[in-house]
This record gives C-alpha cells, structure tokens and sequence, in this order.
C-alpha cells in the first residue's frame, strides 16, 4: 500500500492523509497499524462473504433425496416444486427456507425446473422394438403396393389426463413421468381408436 511506503519516507500522519485523499483518522489508524505490523498490515483485505447456509456435503445429501423422487416422499405424482424441495430440506436438515433460498440452492446444484417427458408405465420396450422391426415395414410396404397415405391418429388429444407441470432436475437431465394409461377410460379409447395407423381411401 502507498501509505506504508510514505510512513517509511518520514511523512507525518497529516500529509499522508493529503497524498493518500482521506481523512486524518483513517491516516492516524494507517499509521497506528504501520507501527504494530509493518506494511503487511496495510495490504487490502478481501470482506469476507455470507457464510453459506448448506455446504457441499448438505447438496450431496439433498440430490440424493430429490433423485430418489417425490412418490418416496409421500406425494402422489413424480413432480418436485419449490414448496415441495423446502419440505424435504425443513425434514432432512432441521431448517426452515424460504422460497427463493429454495430456488438459489436449486440453481447452485445446476437443477433446473424441466417439463418432463410423459411415458406410460406399462411400456414393453420388447414390443415396441418387435412392432418397428416387424410390423412397421409391413405396413409401409402395404402402403406403397396399394398407393395409399400412412396416417396415425394421435390419441394424446383425446386423453382427459392433465398436461405435465415442470418439474425441478438436473440441468441437461430431462425427466421422464411414468402415467398409467391402462385404464377403463384408456382401454374404452383403444376400441374406438386403432393402435396402428389408418390407411384413407384414396
């Protein structure tokens, strides 16, 4: 610091207050410290920040909670809320947090609110590979021996289940919500709707 290096030319409190543009008092303290320590009690020192309310050790504990879902933790669907996380962090960690300390400690994690991918938990990924294998070449050659148009009714639109919410998650780690479609109401719609595509008159 130019203080110290003023102090030890021989210049008095007062004309390093000058030379330095402060006060006096804050020369005088200067100098008080100069005496004590010498110039590295002058050296600029960084303020130290706010302590952080929950340490790396506190994040890995959280993830492991949050990846285990909220079904495990109660609720009834997979979706994790910001109220739902301060919950689960009141519970694990003995804590009330607000909100946004919520929404901050999510972001530090890297998680971020997702719309998740609908998936229906009776997926036969055996059969599903089978039909593309098999049953969709038959069909596309049917389509193209007989000349016709390939359309596929998507039954999305006709379900009385309610559109996705966004859902907290890892960034880069889109989650995926199983829903049961094997309902009456679903099985009801599969009489009336084909399951494979319709192939319009010409």
């Amino acid at each position: 610091m130019e203080a110290a290096k003023f102090f030890a030319a021989g210049h008095t409190r007062a004309e390093v207050a000058v030379l330095c543009g402060v006060s006096w008092r804050s020369a005088h303290e200067w100098h008080r410290a100069w005496s004590k320590d010498g110039a590295e009690a002058l050296k600029a020192k960084k303020k130290p920040g706010p302590v952080a309310k929950f340490s790396e050790e506190d994040m890995a504990v959280l993830a492991t909670e949050l990846r285990r879902g909220p079904i495990a933790h109660g609720y009834d669907n997979a979706l994790w809320s910001l109220p739902r996380v301060g919950r689960l962090i009141t519970e694990t960690f003995r804590c009330k947090v607000s909100p946004s300390e919520v929404w901050r400690l999510l972001r530090r994690m890297r998680w971020s609110p997702q719309k998740p991918k609908r998936q229906a938990r009776e997926r036969d990924e055996e059969n599903i590979q089978a039909w593309k294998d098999q049953r969709w070449p038959q069909i596309k050659a049917r389509a193209k021996k007989e000349q016709r148009t390939i359309v596929f009714v998507d039954e999305s639109g006709l379900t009385q289940k309610p559109a996705a919410k966004s859902t907290w998650a890892p960034e880069g780690q889109t989650p995926v919500l199983e829903l049961n479609f094997n309902t009456e109401e679903a099985l009801r719609d599969r009489r009336h709707y084909p399951q494979e595509p319709l192939f319009p008159v010409a």
